[in-house]
């Protein structure tokens, strides 16, 4: 599972290395905080949202489904949350909005993934065959 949860993490790294390298070979020369704190914002939502799937002491396949479901709405919650301080309190401007969206995109991908993976694990399946 620790392997699995790496995947955000890699992935947003590369996606945010990738935006201000394109950015200043193109001559736009962006400023890298926006893009910085709304990595970090996903980052931080991600990694939160993987906490009832890790701390789910049930086996059960509903059990897990829901608990990987309300890692998605925490996931969504924090983003909303850490983003309105970034507009509001912090003063990012509009483009941070754009790079969130893309951050939170990305991560919901990289967590449907792990949670998809979660939910086919073996001992899942099993329980899932035998009902």
């Amino acid at each position: 599972m620790l392997r699995t949860m790496l995947i955000n993490p890699a992935v947003l790294a590369v996606a945010t290395v990738l935006a201000l390298v394109v950015g200043r070979v193109s001559g736009l020369n962006p400023n890298p905080v926006p893009i910085l704190a709304a990595a970090g914002i996903a980052l931080i939502a991600s990694t939160m949202a993987l906490l009832p799937t890790v701390l789910n002491k049930s086996k059960q396949p509903a059990d897990v489904f829901m608990k990987a479901f309300g890692g998605t709405v925490v996931h969504l919650g924090l983003a909303i949350i850490m983003g309105a301080i970034g507009i509001l309190g912090l003063k990012l401007g509009n483009v941070f909005v754009y790079w969130l969206i893309g951050a939170y995109w990305i991560t919901l991908i990289g967590l449907s993934t792990i949670f998809i993976r979660v939910l086919r694990s073996p001992d899942q399946s099993a329980k899932l065959s035998t009902n």
